[in-house]
This record gives structure tokens, sequence and C-alpha cells, in this order.
């Protein structure tokens, strides 16, 4: 009831320091409540917000119009990818089907002029992975080839559902001319697998996209960021049943699924240090959904330096649809303080917008781009 309450009604947002203003620009095209499916991506390109829906179409809009005249403005851009994702399951909006919400878009990034889209891939019939295509970005085409694809996958063969719900697929810049990818274990249980791409966090060479595994033992790694000037990767993901994750990666480790975790679902322990894995930073009980996290800008605010945001989509008994802001020590390897600023609405994606220093939300429930500034 409180969330019905906030999305329907609430543009003033408390939190510690000061309120926050939330504006609602609803979106004019297909809703998640119809599909089922994630409902966008976001990036920046200059002065324009970009934007992936689930089911693969593209748009843009300057973030002048967005936030002076909101659903009027937004232009798509034609693309190509009905030609290179060949899976029916994507491309069904069918939600009564077996696949059809989980087999969506999964992130997006434009990096040095360039787009990248991942997606649940459908490898063989019914066998299925996280992979990715790119383009060279415009705004008239987008001519989409395949990127970073590879045979391992999990089938959903014989099972009554969905073939997972963990395909994970945040793809964030990292040094050395790479990128840093999320792979979900996507109901596997193959985490633990070094041979195995499922259940893992990796860096690809963006020219000849050969890659190396840096984490294993993940489950539903939907948050990523990468802070250049301390050299730390943080990731956010989903547990089972509960036991959502903010994780500090290093490389070579093992964070524990299908082991260890917080949650309920069917791990053997809900301790990871004692049975020789990397105990996240925070989790979460009872479930908060984690989505995407991202480091808050000294320009935002002095009262948030050192923050990280994390934003959720629905959890229970209240825990979701909220932002939940870290204080971080300086070295950012411990939480010093936790706040849960309640939104009232599921949080696919976030962005920072230094131009108009705020934040771009995407909103499910209400099917909108919030704005979110002091």
């Amino acid at each position: 009831k409180e969330n019905e309450e906030l999305w329907i009604s609430s543009s003033l947002i408390k939190s510690k320091h000061f309120t926050l203003n939330l504006e609602k620009k609803i979106l004019p095209f297909i809703s998640r409540n119809e599909h089922g499916k994630s409902s966008n991506y976001i990036d920046f390109h200059k002065k324009n917000l970009v934007l992936v829906t689930g089911v693969g179409t593209t748009y843009f809009i300057t973030m002048n119009n967005l936030i002076n005249d909101g659903e009027k403005n937004y232009q798509e851009i034609e693309n190509n990818l009905n030609k290179v994702i060949t899976s029916d399951h994507f491309w069904s909006i069918d939600k009564s089907s077996k696949y059809s919400e989980e087999m969506s878009v999964k992130d997006t990034l434009i990096h040095n002029n360039i787009i990248y889209v991942s997606y649940s891939r459908e490898v063989t019939e019914e066998c299925f992975n996280t992979s990715i295509v790119k383009a060279n970005f415009n705004y008239i085409f987008l001519n989409f080839k395949n990127y970073f694809t590879y045979q391992d996958c999990h089938s959903g063969k014989g099972k009554k559902t969905v073939f997972g719900r963990g395909g994970g697929g945040r793809i964030y810049p990292y040094k050395d001319n790479k990128l840093l990818f999320t792979i979900g274990d996507t109901g596997s249980l193959r985490a633990q697998e070094d041979d195995f791409l499922l259940g893992k966090i990796i860096e690809i060479e963006t020219t000849s996209a050969k890659h190396k595994i840096i984490s294993k033992g993940h489950r539903n790694q939907q948050g990523l960021l990468y802070l250049v000037e301390k050299d730390i990767i943080l990731s956010s993901e989903h547990g089972s049943k509960g036991g959502g994750e903010l994780n500090l990666i290093k490389r070579d480790k093992n964070y524990g699924w299908p082991i260890s975790s917080y949650g309920k679902g069917p791990q053997l322990y809900q301790n990871h240090s004692m049975h020789g894995f990397e105990e996240p930073l925070h989790y979460f009980i009872p479930s908060v959904a984690p989505s995407e996290i991202i480091l808050v800008p000294k320009k935002f605010s002095t009262k948030w330096q050192n923050n990280i945001i994390l934003t959720t989509l629905s959890g229970t008994f209240g825990y979701g649809k909220s932002i939940y802001r870290f204080e971080m020590n300086k070295d950012f390897n411990m939480i010093q303080n936790i706040e849960q600023i309640k939104i009232g609405d599921r949080i696919r994606d976030i962005k920072y917008n230094d131009t108009n220093n705020l934040f771009v939300l995407v909103l499910e429930n209400s099917n909108s781009i919030g704005l979110l500034y002091k």
C-alpha cells in the first residue's frame, strides 16, 4: 500500500540530508506491464538520452526535451536486431509463454561511439545464455553485429518454469581498453565450474573480444560499477529467495553461489568465509531485488561524498522499489552507513546527467523516466 501511494502521488522524496524532487515522464511506447520483459536500459550520447527497450527497439530524446516536454519528443533509431537475434522466444510479447519474459535486452552501453547491447540468446533449441551485440552509434540506423557470443548455455527443456530468471548482463567500461561483463547462472547452478561461463564476471578486450574470468560463484548480477581512481569493481546481485548482495569484486575470488548464499534457496550454507568464499559487503534479508549501482558524483552533494546508490526492483515487505544509499569509507571497501530512500516504483536502470546535475531513472511500474534532483 505504501509503495502504491508513493508511485501514484509523491514527487517529494525524503532522505536523511535533504528532500529530493522526483519528476516522472511517461514513456510513449509499450510497457513492461504488457510484455513482462525489462522496460528500458539507458545511456547518454552527447546531449541525448538513448533508450534500448526490452523488446529491442531503440530511441533517443534530448535531455532538454525530456526535462521540459517529456513524452512528445522521442525519436526512433532504426536497427537490425530482428536479423541478428533470431529466437522467437525473444520477440514474443505473450506473457503466458514459457520464456518470453526472461528473453529480453539486459543492458546497454555507449562507449567510444560504439553501442553495446546484451541480451538473452538462444544458443541451441531452448538452451540460453547472455551475449552481446554491438554497432557503430548513429541516429539513422544501428547495424548490429555479434560481438561476444559463446556456446555455454542452460537448457529449459522439460522444466515447468522459465529457464532461470538470472541472466545478469551488465556491461561497464574497464581499464586497458576492456569491458566488464556480468553473466548470470540462469538457473544452471554451475557457477563454480571454471570452464563454464555462466555465473561469472569477466573482462573482454574491446577489439578482439577475447575474454578472461575475473570472479565466479555469482547468481544474477544486475549491477556493475568500476571506480577508476580506486581500481575497484563493485557488483550487486540477486540472491535466491532473499539474500541479495553488494560485492567488492576481487580477481580470481569465489563468491559462493550455489553453495553459499544468505537467501533461502537451494544453497547448502548461509555463511561464505567459513567455506572459503568471499563475504558480501552487505546482504539483504528480506529481498530487495537489487538492480543497478552507481557512484554519486561529487557535484551532486557534498553530503553524499563517497556514496554509492543501489537501485531495486520489487523486493518484499516494502524493502524493494527503493534507492539504497551506501556511505562508504575512503577506500570503498567498507560500508559506514545505509539509508533506504523509498521511491515506490521498480527501478530498472539509473544514470547520472552531469549537465543538469540529476539522476535519470527507468521506472517500470509507472512506465516512465524519472528525474531525481535536489
